[in-house]
């Protein structure tokens, strides 16, 4: 496998296509087993997607990155919010942490937005960034940043409403199922932040 650039791994982390992903994993592995540790570009592009992230705020987040208003382009697609939670991965699992936690403030609360995300894999990977984060710079404190929105996020997706009686049974049904997949992240986020601050 040929080496890419910076600018070409991103590309191919937030590719539409599964093999351009795993080939973007792959050569940012490679990058960052090079010891020269997370190219600038790469660098720039966490802290500017982080801080644009995190101008959602999460109330936000739940109505128009979980409901998919910005599935148009690549770099607004669930793709691109991916890529960008498999950079931050794997560059804090290969030692990038105190640097990301320094020079990236807005990183827990961009992981944050992503948590209510409409795609299943984004909010796992933003769930396992958040965690990772915990480990790596910021410890508790990156916790306690997080902890309140994730406590109430539970509480909410526990105190649905109930359907009134005279809606359809499919309505009924995808309501009483639709809150879990967002209750599922926010328990898997809290057992990851606390495995991880030991």
């Amino acid at each position: 496998m040929t080496s890419c650039s910076p600018e070409e791994t991103w590309s191919l982390l937030t590719s539409r296509g599964k093999l351009d992903r795993d080939r973007g994993g792959q050569q940012l592995q490679k990058i960052l087993e090079g010891g020269q540790g997370l190219p600038d570009f790469l660098s720039i592009v966490i802290r500017d997607r982080a801080a644009e992230l995190a101008a959602t705020t999460t109330t936000t987040a739940k109505s128009t990155i979980a409901n998919g208003s910005s599935e148009e382009g690549a770099e607004d697609g669930w793709e691109a919010r991916l890529g960008f939670l498999l950079l931050c991965k794997t560059s804090l699992e290969h030692g990038a942490g105190s640097s990301l936690a320094q020079s990236c403030e807005h990183l827990p609360s961009a992981c944050l937005a992503l948590l209510w995300d409409r795609e299943a894999r984004v909010r796992s990977a933003a769930g396992q960034v958040l965690g990772l984060l915990c480990k790596a710079g910021g410890g508790p404190a990156v916790y306690e940043g997080v902890r309140d929105r994730i406590f109430a996020s539970v509480k909410e997706d526990l105190e649905r409403e109930q359907p009134p009686a005279n809606r359809q049974e499919s309505d009924a049904f995808y309501h009483d199922t639709a809150g879990w997949r967002n209750l599922e992240t926010s328990l898997q986020v809290i057992m990851d932040s606390n495995t991880n601050l030991r």
